[in-house]
C-alpha cells in the first residue's frame, strides 16, 4: 500500500517533480562548487568554507521540507484508512503550491480513491460473513499447510463452541480420512465427499471438500448434519429387511400349495396354465424379495462384505457360462474380450459375481436378436474394472442418471423383464467395495457399463487368460 501513492504521485506530476528533485539536489552542490571556484581565483579558503556551510544549510532545509510532506502524506493515509473512516475523504490545503505539494495532492486523491474501493470490499466481506454465519452448515476454509483460516458460527458450535480458525484442520475434525480428502483436493483440485461420525459425538456429518484457489492453494469444507437422515435411512432399511423376511415364508407356502393343486389335477390343461402363471409370479416376487434383502445388506457398506481372494477372470468365465444359454435362446452372441495378465484381488467374490451377472442379464434384455455382447476385465495401477458392452437399443439421455435407481425401468409401460433392482444392486456392490460405476450410451448405439473396485491388496501372481 505504501508504494501505490508513490506511483500515483509520479504519474500525476512526473516532470515537475523530477525538476524539483534535480533542483533540490544540485543547488547545495552548486553552492559548494562556487565557493571552491572563488577560493581558486582569490586564494582565500574562507570562500570554500562559506560555500560548504551554505550548501549544508540549504540541503537541511530541503530535507526537512520533504520529510514534512512525507509525514503529511502518511497522516493522510492513516486517517483515511482508520476504523470507521473508510470511504471518507481527508482534505489538506496546498501550502506553497510547489511541485512537492502538487505531488502530495495527487497522492491524496489516490488514497481517497483506494479508500473508497477498500470500503466497498470491506462491506462485501462483512455481508458475506453475515451470510455464512447464518448458515446451519459448518463452513471451514483450509490453507495449503492444513491450517484453518476461517470458520463460521456453525463450525464453532460443532467443535465445542470454539472457532477453529488458526488451528490445524486434523486437530479440529480428528478424522484422518477427511484430512486426507482435504489434502488430496489441495494437491489435485479434485472435489471429494465423505460421511463421518464426529469423534466422541453421536452426530453424523456429510462432508463436501472443494478447492477454491490454486495460488495460493485453499480448500473449502462444508459439513452438514445428517444425523436425522441417517436415522431415517436405518429405519427404512430395517423395515425393508423385516418385510422381505416376512414375505419369504408365505411365498414359499403359496408355491408349495400351487404344486399340490397341480398334482391333484395333472390332466387338467386349464389348471396347469393357471398354476404355471402362479409359479411365474411367485418366482418374480421371490426374486424381488431376495434383491431387496441384498440391497438392505449392501447399504451397510463394507461391513456387509465377506472378503476373500478371487480371480477376476474366473468371475467373468462363470457369468458367461451361466448366461450363454439364455443369450443363445435370444439369438445374441455373448463373447469375452481378450485380456492381459490378471492378478487375483481381495473382494467379496459372491457379491461381484452377482453384480456382473446383473449387468450381463440387463444387456441381454436390451439387445435385439442378432446382437452382440462383450464382457471384459482390465486392471490398472489402482483398480480392477469389469466391462459389459452391447450393441442394443441404448439408453435415452434423460434416463442415464436414473438407471441406477430402484425399480426404475426405461419402458414406462413397465413391460421390461426383471424386478428393476438389478442395476441398483450393481451400484451398491461397487460402493460397498469403495469402487465406482459408469455407463456410456447413445440411443440406438448400444451401451457400455463399467464397475470398478479397488485392488490395493492384489496378490502378486498374475493369471494369463487363454
Amino acid at each position: 500500500m505504501t508504494l501505490m501513492p508513490v506511483r500515483a504521485l509520479c504519474a500525476g506530476s512526473r516532470g515537475s517533480l523530477v525538476r524539483s528533485l534535480i533542483y533540490q539536489f544540485f543547488a547545495p552542490v552548486a553552492i559548494v562548487a562556487i565557493g571552491g571556484a572563488l577560493e581558486a581565483l582569490t586564494g582565500y579558503w574562507a570562500f570554500t568554507l562559506l560555500g560548504f556551510v551554505a550548501g549544508v544549510v540549504l540541503a537541511a532545509v530541503f530535507a526537512q521540507r520533504a520529510l514534512a510532506r512525507l509525514a503529511q502524506l502518511q497522516l493522510i493515509a492513516s486517517r483515511q484508512f482508520a476504523p470507521g473512516r473508510a470511504g471518507q475523504v481527508v482534505s489538506w490545503p496546498r501550502d506553497n503550491g510547489d511541485e512537492i505539494d502538487e505531488a502530495l495532492h495527487h497522492a491524496e486523491a489516490f488514497v481517497s480513491s483506494a479508500s473508497a474501493r477498500w470500503a466497498e470490499e470491506s462491506e462485501r466481506v462483512r455481508h458475506l460473513s453475515n451470510v455464512l454465519d447464518r448458515m446451519r452448515d459448518a463452513v471451514i476454509q483450509v490453507d495449503a499447510h492444513g491450517v484453518v483460516t476461517y470458520g463460521n458460527l456453525a463450525a464453532a458450535k460443532i467443535f465445542g463452541g470454539r472457532n477453529p480458525a488458526g488451528r490445524s484442520f486434523i486437530r479440529v475434525v480428528r478424522d484422518h480420512q477427511l484430512d486426507d480428502l482435504v489434502r488430496h483436493a489441495l494437491e489435485t483440485g479434485e472435489d471429494g465427499q465423505r460421511t463421518i461420525a464426529l469423534l466422541g459425538d453421536s452426530r453424523v456429518m456429510n462432508a463436501i471438500v472443494v478447492r477454491i484457489n490454486q495460488f495460493p492453494r485453499e480448500a473449502l469444507v462444508v459439513l452438514r448434519d445428517i444425523t436425522e437422515l441417517h436415522r431415517l435411512q436405518d429405519i427404512r432399511r430395517e423395515f425393508v429387511a423385516s418385510v422381505s423376511h416376512e414375505l419369504q415364508p408365505p411365498l414359499g407356502a403359496i408355491k408349495v400349495m400351487a404344486g399340490t393343486i397341480l398334482d391333484l389335477q395333472p390332466d387338467n390343461a386349464e389348471v396347469r396354465q393357471v398354476i404355471a402363471a402362479i409359479d411365474e409370479e411367485i418366482d418374480s416376487m421371490t426374486a424381488m424379495v431376495d434383491d431387496l434383502l441384498d440391497i438392505s445388506q449392501l447399504e451397510k457398506g463394507s461391513e456387509s462384505l465377506r472378503y476373500e481372494t478371487v480371480d477376476p477372470a474366473e468371475l467373468v468365465d462363470v457369468a458367461i457360462s451361466r448366461l450363454r444359454p439364455r443369450a443363445g435362446q435370444a439369438g445374441i452372441n455373448l463373447t469375452v474380450a481378450p485380456a492381459d495378465a490378471l492378478a487375483p484381488i481381495r473382494a467379496d467374490g459372491k457379491r461381484l459375481q452377482h453384480a456382473l451377472i446383473n449387468l450381463v442379464t440387463n444387456a441381454i434384455d436390451h439387445t435385439p436378436e442378432g446382437g452382440r455382447i462383450e464382457v471384459g476385465v482390465t486392471q490398472a495401477a489402482a483398480e480392477t474394472t469389469f466391462t459389459v458392452a452391447d450393441d442394443g437399443e441404448g439408453i435415452a439421455e434423460a434416463d442415464i442418471d436414473r438407471i441406477w435407481e430402484r425399480f426404475f425401468k426405461s419402458d414406462r409401460s413397465r413391460s421390461e423383464p426383471g424386478t428393476g433392482l438389478g442395476l441398483a444392486i450393481v451400484k451398491h456392490v461397487a460402493l460397498a467395495h469403495g469402487g465406482k460405476i459408469a455407463v456410456e450410451s447413445k440411443p440406438g448405439s448400444g451401451a457400455t457399463f463399467r464397475i470398478s473396485v479397488p485392488d490395493g491388496t492384489r496378490d502378486a501372481a498374475p493369471r494369463v487368460r487363454q
